[in-house]
Order: C-alpha cells, then structure tokens, then sequence
C-alpha cells in the first residue's frame, strides 16, 4: 500500500498533464490514514479533468458498494434509481465490459453499472492481451445495435 501511495502522489502531474480525472472506488476505511488522504488529494486536483475518467478498484466488490449507497439513503423517503446511482462509488455506467482469462462472470464487480453493457470475455490472460485484440473487440463493439434494454 506504500507503494500506492507513492504512485498516487508521483502521478499527479501525469493526470494533470493528460487530463485525466481520477476516481477510486471501493471502501477506503481499511487503508492508512496516509493513504486515504492521497487518494483524496488526486480525487481533489483532478476533479476538473475531462479527457478520460480512471477508476481503480481498491477494496472494492459490487455488493458492498450497492449495500454502502442504500446505507447512505436511509433518510431518503423514496429512493429512486438516480438516487441510487448518485449514492454508488462509480456513478458512470459501462458501456463495454472485457473479461479476460477464459472466466466468463462479472466476479461481483461493477454490477449495477454493468446493466447494459456489452460483454466480451477473452480467453487470453490479462499480461498477454494485445493492441491487436483489443482492436478486434473495439470493431465488434462499433457494429452492435446498443438498445439498453429495449425491443429492436
């Protein structure tokens, strides 16, 4: 986890330089003091940034991001699904969703974002994916009617 830190607090000028918005997600409360303030301080400078939203996953599992929101909603009279989304660590949805290593489940990640994503699952491990194969999906992905739950 030292070394996170140091990455967070080494990158900023990178995030900056590129435009890069940084948002973690996951429950923090585990980690060091040290480093719960880091992450704040990127989340912070960053906040502004709008070529490219990173999320990195830390702590993080799906059930306990839904359950953490419907906590946080406890007061609400009526919770509604833009309520809901509002209160999740990720409140962007996913549009396309690559599962590498031959698993072919979500693995308790990003479910509610996930809603209407398009699935690709790739039996090649993560450290050999390839420009070559993620081209391949990308053109797949271009060609797909999206209909977010709709009747063509």
């Amino acid at each position: 986890m030292k070394l996170l830190e140091k990455y967070l607090k080494n990158e900023l000028p990178t995030y900056l330089k590129l435009g890069v918005r940084f948002e973690m997600i996951g429950d923090a409360i585990r980690f060091s003091k040290a480093l719960q303030k880091q992450i704040r301080i990127l989340e912070e400078e960053t906040k502004e940034c709008s070529n490219l939203v990173q999320h990195l996953a830390l702590n993080y599992g799906s059930k306990n991001e839904i359950l953490r929101a419907v906590n946080s909603l406890r007061d609400s009279e009526m919770i509604t699904e833009e309520l809901l989304n509002n209160a999740l660590d990720c409140k962007h949805d996913v549009d396309l969703f690559i599962r590498t290593g031959g698993d072919h489940r979500l693995s308790n990640y990003m479910l509610w974002q996930s809603a209407y994503a398009e699935l690709f699952f790739s039996d090649t491990l993560w450290p050999d994916f390839t420009c070559d194969e993620l081209d391949s999906i990308i053109t797949s992905y271009k060609n797909i009617e999206r209909r977010f739950g709709g009747i063509k």
